[in-house]
């Protein structure tokens, strides 16, 4: 990750460095794919499709996802643990998105799966491919447009 990027995930970031969740950020950062795991998750819970989702990092953290919150656990010690109010883990996600997209398509790295498009929409045709439906997420942010790429 080159230090332009690491500086637009910063400005991401900036507002959530408490405990757990700043760290879960920025670890989700780093990835596009998982962005739009964790958008979806976000996604079915808004929409009344979940009542609970979970997904980690790559950090040592396990986020429990609910309309109400998530909820961090630190299992590497428990000094991040935290809990913050739903509506301000999706607004986290979604700015977070938004700045990965903006960042990695200014430096996009090298990859197999279609070096035709840009990095964030390669990677929501291959999340589309993979669960065999359509992204919750499609038309509704910067980044995920509500049409194409086929």
């Amino acid at each position: 990750m080159d230090s332009e990027y690491s500086e637009r995930l910063n400005e991401c970031i900036a507002d959530h460095r408490g405990p757990g969740l700043g760290t879960f950020l920025w670890d989700l950062g780093r990835y596009t794919y998982r962005c739009l795991i964790v958008l979806d998750q976000i996604g079915r819970i808004s929409h009344g499709r979940s009542e609970l989702e979970h997904t980690g990092s790559d950090m040592g953290l396990h986020i429990r996802i609910t309309a109400d919150s998530a909820d961090i656990e630190d299992y590497l010690g428990g000094s991040r643990d935290n809990s913050v109010p739903f509506a301000e883990f999706r607004s986290a996600v979604e700015r977070l998105w938004v700045g990965v997209y903006r960042g990695i398509e200014a430096d996009p790295p090298e990859r197999a799966f279609r070096p035709d498009l840009p990095v964030g929409q390669a990677d929501l045709l291959r999340w589309e491919e993979a669960t065999g439906r359509r992204h919750p997420y499609r038309g509704r942010i910067e980044g995920i447009p509500a049409a194409g790429p086929e």
